[in-house]
């Protein structure tokens, strides 16, 4: 169990150190479809990832944050003035608390399906955001949506494997069944997503077809 709760942490981590971010946090959406949970984060104070924690994006609500998940719009903002008509109180002091500076916001999209939220937090270096750095994270979502399905697939599998293996089985038994059930099927794709962002991170930066493509 403890390696597929990592698959959620290890991508915001190789959202900053692949494409050189200072933070970003993972936002997925609930079994309702109401709203956008965070479900991990990485390069946050600890007060700030306490407020994260606890913030939900509410999807019955045209905000900002919501509308980016509802219409698979993604967004890129360098000052918070710039979609000040646009965004919820809720939302400003929510990104004010967090230290949200130059931000891009973009949709997790799977099979046409929204599954959340990745918000990737001022570049380093420090720099203003532009279209190319929409490209680079929108060329990566679709990758992180696979891996997503697959995680939740794996927890799906898990739960129908140990509810199997339960029946019949004395009580004083069953904690050491379920681990050795779980361990079985924890391989995750993570790595895969791994190679992903390098090869690329070394298209953009070295083949020109490839990043005029994308910048299209």
């Amino acid at each position: 169990m403890e390696d597929m709760d990592n698959v959620l942490e290890d991508i915001p981590e190789l959202i900053v150190r692949k494409l050189n971010y200072s933070k970003c946090a993972l936002f997925l959406a609930d079994k309702s479809r109401r709203k956008l949970l965070n479900r991990a984060s990485y390069g946050f104070e600890s007060d700030n990832m306490r407020a994260i924690h606890r913030y939900s994006i509410k999807l019955r609500q045209n905000n900002f944050l919501s509308d980016v998940f509802k219409y698979q719009h993604p967004q890129v903002v360098n000052h918070l003035d710039e979609i000040r008509q646009s965004i919820s109180e809720q939302e400003l002091s929510f990104l004010r608390q967090v230290n949200a500076e130059k931000f891009a916001v973009c949709p997790i999209v799977f099979k046409q399906n929204g599954v959340g939220l990745l918000l990737a937090d001022t570049p380093v270096p420090p720099r203003e955001l532009h279209q190319s750095d929409i490209n680079m994270l929108m060329a990566v979502v679709p990758q992180i949506g696979i891996v997503i399905d697959q995680y939740f697939e794996k927890i799906d599998e898990m739960h129908i494997r140990i509810e199997k293996r339960l029946k019949g089985i004395p009580v004083a038994s069953r904690y050491k069944d379920m681990r050795s059930t779980a361990d079985k099927i924890t391989q995750t794709p993570i790595d895969s997503l791994v190679t992903f962002f390098n090869v690329l991170k070394y298209s953009f930066g070295v083949d020109p077809n490839i990043s005029k493509y994308l910048e299209k």
